[in-house]
């Protein structure tokens, strides 16, 4: 990565660059400039007030804050502009906090019906994408419902992902792309003749000049260094509470999964238990079948041994019975008895009788 002290131009993506162009009470042109771009205003707006940037808790257990740069035109208009330098995914939130903070003072007591509020920009240039998921580098928000009809706007959010501008100088149009492609790219350029034409418009020179270290005064550069310092302070501050939470997140992650893995055991137990009741209910009903064919097979021999003992005792039967009626046949035979009353008798038919 290349010095910075070695660079021309002080990047505006720092404390110092942000401050020394937008915060400069003595020149306020190029902040006009650039909040009439911000807002896709059509008129200029000609003069723009400084605010007290700090604001004090509203209850004893809420917090105050600092905005990095709060102003008012001459409409009344107020404009709060925050730089967010290093990733903050909770940004939208914070921004909605300061709106909300200042939309308080707007409301007086007594019988106050809520007209004529004064309208509110909350801006925030972002270094680093807090919407990954949009393709959009530009975000200017407010109240609407669900099919996107807007149900008002006097508190309005643009959000500026400068990360996610990546077009070239030839394609720079809009007085909204030049100043992003000049947030973005001044750095990178090492002299005046580099810079592209639209760079050198009366607004972005000045802030150009501001921002050119050959230019700067012995206490200019002292208070450069005091800002860069400060600022590396607060990145190392930011980068330690980040690994800090990325500590407590995995610590919480590897804590959510050892429950998980306690939950699937205790579960899995509990499943093995169920499929155990479950494999001895199908054995019982296994075994109740089996006995109910085996009851139903033995029902089914003896019907057929009873069947089959019918049967013999039927053919027993017969056979006796024809015996007895040829005994019959054979004593009446022998006393001379007539044929057909011996036929009649015994049912024994008259060749029958005649071959006893």
């Amino acid at each position: 990565m290349e010095d910075e002290e070695n660079k021309r131009f002080i990047s505006v993506l720092s404390d110092y660059g942000f401050k020394i162009i937008f915060a400069d009470e003595n020149d306020t042109y190029s902040l006009r400039r650039a909040l009439k771009a911000l807002v896709q205003g059509e008129e200029s707006i000609k003069e723009v007030q400084f605010l007290r940037n700090e604001f004090a808790a509203t209850s004893q257990d809420s917090r105050g804050g600092l905005y990095d740069l709060i102003c008012e035109d001459e409409k009344g208009n107020i404009f709060i502009v925050e730089m967010q330098l290093w990733p903050y995914k909770n940004y939208i939130q914070r921004a909605k906090f300061y709106a909300f903070q200042k939309f308080n003072t707007f409301v007086r007591k007594g019988k106050y019906k809520y007209k004529n509020l004064p309208q509110m920009y909350c801006i925030g240039f972002l270094a680093k994408n807090i919407y990954p998921n949009l393709d959009t580098y530009y975000h200017y928000a407010t109240l609407k419902n669900q099919f996107g009809e807007e149900l008002d706007h006097q508190t309005a959010h643009i959000i500026v992902e400068i990360s996610k501008f990546d077009k070239a100088e030839e394609e720079i149009e809009s007085d909204l792309e030049k100043l992003i492609f000049f947030m973005k790219h001044l750095d990178k350029y090492q002299g005046k003749e580099d810079l592209p034409i639209f760079m050198r418009e009366d607004w972005l020179e000045r802030m150009t000049e501001k921002l050119d270290r050959s230019a700067m005064t012995p206490d200019q550069i002292m208070n450069l260094e005091i800002t860069l310092a400060q600022t590396a302070a607060r990145r190392e501050g930011f980068l330690a509470e980040r690994e800090e939470m990325i500590q407590e997140t995995l610590a919480e992650r590897e804590e959510m999964i050892q429950e998980t893995l306690v939950e699937m055991e205790e579960m899995k137990q509990e499943k093995l238990v169920e499929m155990e009741e479950m494999k001895q209910e199908k054995l019982r009903e296994m075994e109740e079948e089996l006995e109910q064919v085996r009851l139903q097979k033995e029902k089914e021999v003896d019907r057929q041994m009873e069947d089959k003992l019918a049967q013999v005792k039927r053919a027993v039967g017969e056979q006796m019975k024809e015996q007895v009626n040829e005994e019959i046949a054979k004593k009446l035979k022998a006393s001379g008895v007539d044929y057909e009353v011996i036929s009649k008798s015994t049912g024994l038919s008259i060749d029958e009788i005649q071959s006893l």
